[in-house]
């Protein structure tokens, strides 16, 4: 095997490593307001009729 495709392998290798860290639970009870410009109002929105609830 030649070096370029030993390389090519690790690389590959090291993209499908998945690494697990504590994170913190994420819900939706504590609600905080934001302050955002029109245009990331106008953003979400668009998003939200493009998208719904989900």
């Amino acid at each position: 095997m030649d070096d370029t495709n030993r390389l090519h392998r690790l690389r590959s290798h090291k993209q499908t490593k998945f690494i697990r860290y504590n994170s913190e639970e994420v819900t939706s009870i504590k609600w905080e307001f934001i302050n955002m410009t029109e245009q990331e109002e106008d953003l979400i929105s668009r998003m939200y009729r493009l998208v719904g609830n989900r």
